[in-house]
């Protein structure tokens, strides 16, 4: 079972949808760094939407995968 969002912006509409909710619950900190997130990471994001759009969950795996071993190198 998968959650459907339309207008095919996936992840950050998600994201966009939890801090509105966590704003209204008044956990404001968290929002700001959410949108923090969301803007340091707007590439990676759109990336990974689109390979999720054009590959399926396969390639989606895949490019997540060399970018999470990305930032381990950038951390050596």
């Amino acid at each position: 079972m998968g959650l459907k969002l339309g207008g095919g912006h996936g992840i950050r509409e998600l994201i966009g949808m939890l801090t509105k909710e966590l704003e209204f619950q008044g956990f404001n900190e968290l929002v700001r760094e959410l949108r923090d997130f969301v803007v340091s990471n707007r590439d990676v994001l759109i990336m990974l939407e689109e390979a999720y759009t054009e590959g399926g969950m396969a390639k989606l795996v895949m490019i997540l995968m060399m970018y999470l071993k990305h930032l381990m190198w950038l951390r050596n």
